[in-house]
């Protein structure tokens, strides 16, 4: 009887042993933010991001562009995990580990789109305007025009400064973008780790790594700008046709962008002879009723 006890017993405390561990394990979960986040994206050093994990996944906070939560499946490792979620558009890898309660995040983006990994240019006729405005007249380049006017200027004087400034842009497979264009004295710029992208659905996402940029600048956004910039992103209707790719900003997109503009000028990366016209259009976007603009590239 003693030795039936005695097992019975030991058999108690195992089984008590693994529902302890068991509850533990259910109720184990963290929050990485601020200091206790080292987090890249494809390379980058993001800042101003949250994770989340429990036994099972982690949930990345407006890390990954037009994805405001995405949640992916985690393996533990001896000193972190990993964890891997695809669909039809992007693949992100996460490799992780954790010191000291600080998470070292490496997040991997890939993108499997017609975007993905090829550069687009620009040509004279690369933008186009779809405008409405209850004012009769407006001011664009200096000049007092006839509101109705306005598609006919953009797409006839706009569109061949913007092909000559801008000479790519390329879509690279990791979500980076990186833009080349041609400053005012035909200096040659390139600039890349500053914007990622991610394609969901008919749309695209821009996203801006706001820290890096903010770094080079005295002017602060508003929070709820910086939010949309740096967070989930800037969205474009996205069509792509062979070699063609149009993008669209609608009139509700570009409000918040447009107040942006001074930043771009400070930062040198509005040229000064279009400083007045850029201002001009700011001024017209934030007055007009309709103003979708359409950009369309070709892959190079």
């Amino acid at each position: 009887m003693m030795k039936k006890n005695y097992l019975f017993t030991v058999v108690l405390c195992v089984l008590s042993l693994f529902t302890s561990c068991n509850d533990d394990k259910d109720d184990s979960s963290s929050v990485y933010v601020g200091d206790s986040l080292k987090l890249t994206l494809s390379g980058t050093t993001l800042s101003g991001k949250a994770v989340a994990t429990d036994n099972t996944t982690i949930t990345l906070n407006n890390v990954i562009p037009g994805e405001a939560e995405l949640t992916l499946p985690i393996t533990y490792t001896a000193d972190g995990f990993i964890g891997k979620v695809k669909n039809e558009y992007r693949e992100v890898e996460v490799d992780a580990t954790v010191r000291d309660g600080v998470a070292e995040v490496k997040v991997n983006l890939t993108e499997i789109n017609p975007l993905g990994g090829n550069t687009f240019v620009t040509n004279a006729q690369s933008l186009r305007l779809d405008f409405a405005t209850p004012k009769e007249k407006i001011t664009f380049m200096g000049t007092d025009y006839d509101a109705k006017m306005l598609p006919v200027l953009v797409e006839s004087q706009v569109s061949p400064m913007l092909s000559q400034l801008l000479k790519g842009i390329r879509f690279g497979a990791d979500g980076v973008i990186v833009v080349e264009f041609i400053k005012e004295g035909g200096t040659h710029l390139t600039l890349g780790g500053y914007a990622f992208y991610n394609v969901v659905d008919d749309k695209i996402f821009v996203s801006l790594n706001m820290p890096a940029i903010l770094s080079k600048s005295n002017i602060n956004p508003l929070e709820s700008i910086v939010s949309m910039l740096g967070g989930v992103g800037i969205p474009f209707d996205l069509s792509i046709k062979g070699n063609d790719a149009s993008f669209t900003l609608t009139r509700e997109t570009l409000l918040p962008v447009v107040k942006l503009l001074p930043l771009l000028i400070t930062l040198d990366l509005i040229p000064e002879n279009y400083v007045t016209i850029v201002t001009e259009i700011s001024t017209i976007i934030q007055e007009s009723t309709k103003f979708d603009i359409h950009l369309d590239l070709v892959k190079k």
